[in-house]
C-alpha cells in the first residue's frame, strides 16, 4: 500500500516492528515528529531493495486498502501487510476462498518493537436526545459487544453468518480479555469456517506481541505525509531518503505545532 494514507499506515507498522516511533509526547504535553529515525529508514531501505534489487515488489504506487485487496484476490501479489481481520473483507468483497489465504504475525526486532493496533469507532452524536442516545448505545452493545460475552448471542450471530456464507472466527485482538475471547470462540466452534490452521502464524503470537497505539496527534495527516516516502522508493531507484525523511518530519512537525 502506498496511497490514501495507507502507505504511511503500514510504514508506521513496519517502523514499530523495528522498535521505532513516528512521534513522541514531550513532558510538557507537546508532540515531536520522529519520522526520521533508523527504524523507518530501515523499513524504507527494505522496500527499496525488494523493488530495485530483488524485483519482488509490485511496481504500483497507487495501491490502497481496497485496491491491494483486489490485487491480492486477482493473484497479482502474494503477500502484503494489513490488519488481521482483512480476511472477512476479502471473502465478502473479493471472493477469496479459504485455500488461497494464510496469515502470520509481523516479525519484531528490537527491545522497543511492537505491533500497531487500531480499532473500530462506534460513536453517538452528542447533540442527540437522550432516547436516541440510549437506543444507539443498546445497538452498539448488541452489534459489537453482546456476541463477545453472551453465549446465546454469540451462537445466534455465528449461525446466521455461517448460513449466509459469511466468515466466522476471523482472528482479531479482543476488546475483552484473552480468556473471554477464547471462551467466545469456543461457543461458536461448530460454525467457524475460516482456515484457522492457516492463520496459526498469527494466532500463536497475537497475545504475546507488545501492542503500540497509533500516533496520537494528526494521525491521518502523519500517514499522508509518510505515503510520499513509500511512493518514492517504489517509483524512484535513486530516491534520496535523507531528504525525504527530513521533509516528512518537517511537514508533520508543522501540523503537530498547530495543535
Amino acid at each position: 500500500m502506498a496511497a490514501n494514507n495507507t502507505g504511511g499506515w503500514q510504514l508506521t507498522a513496519a517502523t514499530y516492528a523495528r522498535g521505532g516511533r513516528v512521534q513522541k509526547v514531550n513532558d510538557d504535553g507537546s508532540y515531536t515528529a520522529t519520522i526520521d529515525n533508523p527504524a523507518t529508514r530501515d523499513a524504507l531501505e527494505f522496500l527499496h531493495a525488494l523493488r530495485w534489487e530483488d524485483d519482488s515488489l509490485l511496481a504500483d504506487a497507487t495501491l490502497d486498502w481496497g485496491t491491494i485487496n483486489q490485487a491480492f484476490a486477482a493473484g497479482q501479489l502474494g503477500m502484503y501487510t494489513s490488519g488481521s481481520d482483512v480476511y472477512t473483507s476479502l471473502v465478502q468483497t473479493n471472493g477469496i476462498e479459504a485455500p488461497m489465504y494464510g496469515l502470520t504475525g509481523m516479525p519484531l526486532d528490537g527491545t522497543d518493537s511492537g505491533v500497531l493496533v487500531g480499532g473500530t469507532l462506534a460513536a453517538v452524536n452528542a447533540k442527540a436526545d437522550d432516547a436516541t442516545k440510549d437506543a444507539a448505545v443498546k445497538w452498539i452493545d448488541f452489534f459489537y459487544l453482546s456476541k463477545l460475552r453472551d453465549q446465546d448471542q454469540a451462537v445466534a450471530d455465528a449461525k446466521v453468518n455461517s448460513e449466509s456464507g459469511q466468515p466466522v472466527g476471523t482472528p482479531v485482538l479482543p476488546i475483552f480479555s484473552r480468556e473471554q475471547y477464547e471462551t467466545a470462540l469456543g461457543w461458536v466452534k461448530d460454525y467457524v469456517n475460516v482456515p484457522l490452521d492457516q492463520m496459526a502464524g498469527y494466532t500463536d503470537v497475537m497475545f504475546d506481541q507488545p501492542v503500540v497505539g497509533e500516533p496520537s496527534r494528526s494521525t491521518q495527516e502523519t500517514y499522508a505525509a509518510m505515503d510520499a516516502l513509500v511512493q518514492a522508493v517504489v517509483t524512484d531507484k535513486n530516491a534520496d531518503l535523507d531528504t525525504l525523511l527530513s521533509a516528512a518530519d518537517t511537514q508533520v512537525q508543522a501540523l503537530l505545532d498547530q495543535g
